[in-house]
């Protein structure tokens, strides 16, 4: 028993490395407002999130590393300039669902006001449905539930 508990608190403590990791140079890229290094290294900063391997517990202490890079992904995305389709559309390009999935909520929550809203809103809780693994789908969906009461 204690040698699962060492197993998982080792996994999350790679797992929350690697997030710093990519969180830093997700910060550095976006001080030099390169998109395509801010997609990449957020990208993989929420790729973490794709585990089976942790339990609820620690998926959740994961998560929340993973909310607050988000948070000030929202805050990157805009403060960029660029357009919201243009942007929605780049993440559309993102090889993994998971991480486009956070990504396009993030897109959306950044650009609130813009038309069509609503569309993308609906867009969005559509996809999220297509996550089966159940505790990954939980957090999207709370993670899509929690950025659009803000609005």
């Amino acid at each position: 028993d204690t040698w699962l508990v060492d197993e998982q608190r080792l996994l999350l403590d790679e797992a929350v490395e690697v997030f710093g990791e990519q969180y830093a140079l997700l910060l550095k890229a976006s001080a030099s407002k390169k998109l395509q290094d801010i997609l990449k290294h957020a990208g993989a900063m929420i790729n973490e999130l794709r585990t089976s391997l942790l339990s609820p517990r620690n998926y959740y202490a994961l998560y929340c590393c993973v909310l607050e890079g988000l948070k000030q992904l929202q805050a990157i995305f805009a403060d960029s300039g660029v357009e919201m389709w243009q942007l929605y559309d780049a993440v559309q390009h993102i090889g993994s669902a998971l991480p486009r999935l956070y990504m396009l909520i993030t897109v959306a929550a950044a650009y609130r006001g813009q038309a069509d809203e609503a569309e993308v809103w609906v867009d969005l809780a559509d996809l999220c449905q297509g996550v089966q693994h159940p505790t990954r789908g939980l957090f999207l969906r709370h993670y899509l539930l929690s950025t659009f009461k803000c609005f």
